[in-house]
């Protein structure tokens, strides 16, 4: 029985000898290549819209959280922090919100965040930063697959035991 050599057992990779491809071939393979990875920036970009995901930032308007109103890294914990109105920040909710979502993107992290308006006086945000944040069905960023839910926007990995923050798909 006849057997090929070991280097014809699989199937060549384009890149094997790609030194030795003319160069119209090597320029139109890596014209192709990043067509191809623009596209699916793309593609994930539209996806993400659809599904009212935010765009990443392209630049930070911050560096630090220094540079925030609010002592954010003492609500880092990932426990779930109510702040009143008057008595942790004044101003618009919808301010606080914004900064706490700065703050949750300067520092890699999740934010499940709630506004909550009785009535004038009574004002809160409540809030709570997670270690991740993770499309609903994605893995956890450390590879983990099995992620228990703690409830319907927080779940917990199994392998590491990070919470993440879920967002729907």
């Amino acid at each position: 029985m006849n057997t090929p050599p070991r280097d014809l057992r699989r199937n060549p990779k384009p890149s094997d000898e790609f030194a030795s491809w003319p160069p119209s071939a090597q320029e139109a393979y890596l014209t192709m290549k990043e067509s191809a990875k623009r596209a699916k920036l793309e593609r994930d970009a539209l996806r993400l819209k659809q599904l009212g995901v935010p765009p990443p930032p392209v630049g930070l308007p911050i560096a630090s959280l220094d540079e925030l109103t609010l002592p954010w890294e003492r609500w880092m914990d990932g426990r779930i922090h109510r702040l009143k109105h008057g008595k942790h920040f004044t101003g618009d909710l919808k301010a606080v919100l914004e900064e706490a979502r700065l703050a949750a993107q300067v520092t890699g992290r999740g934010l499940l965040s709630l506004r909550e308006q009785m009535a004038k006086n009574y004002e809160y945000v409540w809030v709570q930063f997670t270690d991740y944040s993770i499309l609903v069905g994605d893995p956890c960023p450390c590879g983990g697959r099995k992620l228990i839910r703690v409830h319907a926007s927080l779940a917990r990995c199994t392998r590491c035991s990070k919470t993440s923050a879920l967002i729907p798909r």
